[in-house]
């Protein structure tokens, strides 16, 4: 009889809230953005492992033996260091033989005879020209620039002078 003359659908008692900040939780997530963003930015991650360590786990749960490169890759691996060792051995070969009509005005060897006993001319040195909008500007033409401008400054100075005058 007591519990049913209580009414548990009563109006009369206060609402039941709790009021907290929001502000703690979003700063700790915009903190973990951004230390994911400088992260992804600055560290480089490889996961160049994740397939070979997802293959031997995989044949250690099916139970499966390791199988070594087949037959067809040592073949290729051999054949390509042959190739790597006779293209080394063409490189070494190979000599530069500068021919007599060359410039040969750097070279060390300018001076040395050839087979016929006889030594060559030496050649020329080139002159060389600078490009006329490259090369230097001469004083005397500075000179005229700087007086040109200060007299385009003084003369500005002086108009000012005569309007507030």
């Amino acid at each position: 009889d007591e519990l049913l003359a209580v009414n548990t659908f009563r109006h009369t008692m206060p609402e039941a809230s709790h009021a907290s900040d929001i502000w703690p939780p979003i700063l700790w997530l915009c903190g973990l953005v951004f230390l994911g963003d400088v992260f992804i930015r600055r560290v480089q991650v490889s996961f160049a492992w994740v397939p070979a360590v997802s293959k031997r786990l995989r044949d250690r749960l099916l139970r499966r033996q390791t199988v070594d490169a087949p037959a067809h890759l040592d073949r290729l691996r051999s054949r390509k260091q042959a190739v790597s060792e006779s293209l080394a051995a063409r490189k070494a070969s190979t000599t530069y033989e500068p021919s007599p009509t060359s410039d040969l005005s750097s070279s060390p060897t300018a001076e040395l005879p050839l087979e016929g006993g006889s030594s060559p001319a030496p050649p020329a040195a080139p002159s060389i020209k600078p490009a006329p909008g490259l090369a230097r500007t001469n004083k005397p033409e500075e000179e005229d620039y700087t007086s040109r401008l200060l007299k385009a400054k003084k003369k500005v100075w002086d108009e000012r002078e005569r309007k507030d005058s």
